[in-house]
C-alpha cells in the first residue's frame, strides 16, 4: 500500500517569471536522494538546485517531512538548467552538469557535514576532458555515485569514467575508462556493493561490467543485453536490493527484467508492458525489492516483484 504523504514545491528565482508570475511552473529535470533518506536534491530548469532535508520530528510544528533549506548556484560562471545531479551516500558531496555546461562537472561540499548537509560550497569546476580524452563526445549524459565507496560513475557518448571523488577537497580523478563502442550513454545504475556497474544506451543495449572483490582489481564487461532491437534508447535502470535482477525502463514503453544466472551470468526473465505504450523514462525498486516503480509521461506505476 502507498500513501502521498507530502508535496514538495518551490518558487522560480527568475526575475522574468516573477514579473509574469510564471511561479513555480518550472520543470524539475532531476532528483535524487542522499544521507540514507533524510536529503533530496532538485536540479530545475531555473538554473538552480535545490536540496529539500528532512525536518526532526521533534522539531516544533513540523510534524516530520521535508523542507528546502538551501539553493545553489555555481559561482564559476553562468549555472543554465540542470540536467544531471549525482549526491555521495553520505550526502556530503553534490555534483552537477547543466545543459550549457555540459563539458564541465560542479561540484558541491558541505562546510561542516557534522553540523549541516544543507550549507555548502562549490569547491571545483571538473573539466571532463581532463578525466577522458579519447570519449567521442564530452557532454556529460549520465552521474551515478556507487552506493558504497565513493565511486562516480560518468556517462559519455563513447565511453563510461569511473572516477574517485575526495570527499575532502571535492576533486575527481579517473580511475577506468570503458567502451560502449560509439554509443550514447542514457542511464546508469550501481548493484549492492559497487561491484557491478551497468550502462543503457540510445539505441536500448545494457552493458554490464563487473569485477572481484580483490583489492586492485578492475571492471571487466561481462554482458551486452538487448532483448529487442526497437527498444528505443536504454532510459533509466535499476537494480534490485541483491543485485541479482537488472530492469530497464525503454522508450518503447516496456520494461525489460534480467535476473542473473551464477552459471549462465545475465539472462532474460520477462518483459511488463506493450509496445507503443509511451516512452518509460526512469524506473527504480522498493528497498526491501518487494515492489518497482516506473516513470513515464504523467504516470507512475507500481508492479509487485515476483520472484
Amino acid at each position: 500500500m502507498w500513501q502521498h504523504t507530502q508535496t514538495l514545491t518551490y518558487k522560480s528565482t527568475s526575475k522574468s517569471d516573477r514579473m509574469f508570475g510564471v511561479g513555480s511552473m518550472h520543470t524539475i529535470n532531476t532528483v535524487v536522494l542522499a544521507g540514507e533518506g533524510r536529503l533530496i536534491a532538485a536540479g530545475t530548469v531555473d538554473k538552480v538546485i535545490r536540496v529539500f532535508e528532512e525536518r526532526s520530528p521533534q522539531q516544533p510544528g513540523s510534524g516530520g517531512g521535508f523542507e528546502e533549506t538551501a539553493r545553489y548556484k555555481n559561482k564559476f560562471g553562468s549555472l543554465e538548467a540542470v540536467g544531471k545531479l549525482a549526491m555521495s551516500p553520505d550526502g556530503v558531496l553534490l555534483l552537477a552538469s547543466t545543459d550549457i555546461c555540459a563539458d564541465k562537472i560542479f561540484v558541491w561540499k558541505a562546510a561542516n557535514p557534522f553540523v549541516s548537509l544543507s550549507a555548502r560550497t562549490c569547491v571545483q569546476t571538473v573539466k571532463v576532458k581532463t578525466l577522458t580524452a579519447s570519449a567521442d563526445d564530452l557532454d556529460v549524459q549520465a552521474l551515478a555515485f556507487s552506493p558504497d565507496d565513493g565511486r562516480l560513475a560518468v556517462g559519455l557518448t563513447g565511453e563510461l569514467v569511473l572516477c574517485k571523488a575526495d570527499p575532502s577537497d571535492g576533486t575527481v580523478r579517473a580511475l577506468q575508462v570503458l567502451s560502449v563502442r560509439g554509443r550514447k550513454v542514457c542511464s546508469l545504475a550501481w548493484a549492492p556493493g559497487g561491484l557491478c556497474v551497468a550502462a543503457g544506451d540510445e539505441q536500448g543495449m545494457v552493458w554490464v561490467w563487473e569485477q572481484n572483490p580483490q583489492p586492485g582489481s578492475v571492471m571487466q564487461l561481462v554482458a551486452e543485453l538487448q532483448q529487442n532491437s526497437a527498444c528505443l534508447e536504454a532510459a533509466g535502470l535499476a537494480f534490485s536490493p541483491y543485485g541479482d535482477q537488472l530492469v530497464m525502463a525503454a522508450g518503447d514503453g516496456i520494461m525489460y527484467v534480467w535476473k542473473r544466472d551464477e552459471v549462465s551470468g545475465w539472462v532474460a526473465a520477462t518483459t511488463v508492458g506493450q509496445a507503443g505504450g509511451g516512452k518509460l523514462s526512469s524506473v527504480a525498486f522498493q528497498p526491501d525489492g518487494q515492489c518497482i516503480a516506473v516513470g513515464s509521461k504523467g504516470v507512475v506505476n507500481i508492479s509487485n516483484v515476483i520472484r
